[in-house]
């Protein structure tokens, strides 16, 4: 639970701390794919990590949800 809550922080930290104009392009395009219903380990924050998947928190589907 606490290790896929970290995983969860470090990506909303990736995404919502960061500046400049390479960040507000990976804002936009992690903001669409999640519109998108791509699998993503932010709703964790809300719903609880136990009720997400583990693919949800393996570094591919991160690497897949921020990739330029």
């Amino acid at each position: 639970r606490l290790r896929r809550l970290r995983i969860t922080a470090g990506l909303a930290t990736k995404i919502r701390v960061e500046f400049g104009e390479d960040a507000k392009q990976r804002r936009a395009r992690v903001s669409n794919r999640m519109l998108e219903r791509q699998l993503s380990p932010l709703p964790a924050a809300v719903i609880g990590p136990e009720r997400l998947p583990a693919e949800a928190y393996i570094p591919e589907t991160i690497e897949k949800l921020i990739a330029p």
